[in-house]
C-alpha cells in the first residue's frame, strides 16, 4: 500500500481523463443509436458524466491521501499488470457460457464505431460511480463504526459490500426470457468481477483496475458483436 501523503496526487491526469470522458459522452449522446436512459434515467448524460467525474476525483484523492491507494503506482509493475490481465479470461469464458445457455437480448450493445468511444467512457464512469466513490464512503464510515478492526478487515468487508452494488445494478441487463436464472448468474458473475477489480485497485492501482474492465468490455461489448460470436 501507498503511505498516505507520500506521492503527489495526479490531478492533471485525472482532469484530462474526466474531460475526455465527458467529451466522449457528449459525442455519443448526439447519436440516435445510443440510449443513456438505462444508465442515467432522465438526467442529462453530459451533466451526469461531469458530476460522476468530479465526485470520483475527490474520492480518489481521499483514497490516496488517507487510505494509501494508488491512482498510478510508480515503478511499472509490468509483470503484475500482465498477470492481472490474465484474470479477465475466466470472466470472458463464464459470460460466454451464460450467453450460450440463456441468450441475452439481441442488439443490447452499442454498435460500432460508436462503441469504441462509448465503452471506454462508460467504463471509467462505472469505476468511479460503482467502485471508487462507494469504497471511499464505506472506508470512511468503517473507521468510526469498527475502530478496533484492522485496515485489511475493514477493507475486505467494504470490497464485498461495494461488489454487491454493481451486481445489483447490472442485473437489469439480464432481463428478458429466462431472466430469473440469467439474472442470478449475471449477479454472481458481476459480483466476482467486482471483487477482482477492487483487489486490483488495492494491490496495484486505478489504472490496472480500469485496464481490466476495458479488456473485458473489448470482448463482451465490442468483439463479440463484430465477430458475431
Amino acid at each position: 500500500m501507498n503511505p498516505p501523503g507520500s506521492r503527489p496526487f495526479p490531478l492533471l491526469g485525472l482532469v484530462c481523463a474526466a474531460a475526455g470522458t465527458v467529451g466522449a459522452v457528449a459525442y455519443c449522446a448526439s447519436s440516435p443509436r445510443v440510449d443513456f436512459g438505462p444508465y442515467f434515467g432522465r438526467i442529462s448524460p453530459i451533466g451526469a458524466a461531469a458530476g460522476v467525474c468530479l465526485v470520483g476525483i475527490m474520492a480518489l484523492y481521499v483514497l490516496q491521501e488517507r487510505f494509501g491507494f494508488y491512482v498510478v503506482r510508480p515503478g511499472g509493475y509490468a509483470r503484475a499488470r500482465v498477470f492481472a490481465g490474465v484474470w479477465v479470461f475466466p470472466f470472458i469464458a463464464s459470460i460466454t457460457l451464460i450467453d450460450a445457455m440463456l441468450p441475452f437480448p439481441v442488439g443490447m450493445n452499442v454498435p460500432l464505431p460508436t462503441a469504441l468511444v462509448f465503452y471506454p467512457a462508460m467504463g471509467f464512469i462505472a469505476e468511479l460511480a460503482l467502485h471508487v466513490v462507494p469504497l471511499t464512503l464505506l472506508l470512511g464510515i468503517g473507521v468510526s463504526v469498527v475502530p478496533r478492526a484492522s485496515f485489511d478487515q475493514r477493507l475486505w468487508a467494504c470490497i464485498l459490500c461495494v461488489s454487491l452494488l454493481e451486481a445489483g445494478f447490472q442485473v437489469v441487463a439480464a432481463l428478458g426470457p429466462g431472466a430469473g436464472l440469467r439474472a442470478a448468474l449475471v449477479a454472481l458473475h458481476v459480483f466476482a468481477f467486482g471483487v477482482v477489480e477492487l483487489h486490483l485497485l488495492r494491490s496495484l492501482d486505478l489504472v490496472c483496475m480500469y485496464q481490466f474492465r476495458i479488456a473485458y468490455y473489448s470482448y463482451w461489448h465490442i468483439a463479440k458483436d463484430y465477430l458475431a460470436l
